[in-house]
């Protein structure tokens, strides 16, 4: 799966507001709603 440029910069933004783990979970979301 590819990650577009602006879903790149929410994780970032998350991982800066929330950390790593917030990050993963967003990821691992898109991943299930793209399926």
């Amino acid at each position: 799966m590819e990650i577009s440029p602006k879903l790149n910069l929410k994780i970032l933004q998350k991982i800066n507001s929330e950390g790593v783990n917030s990050a993963l979970y967003i990821v691992e979301d898109k991943q299930l709603n793209c399926e």
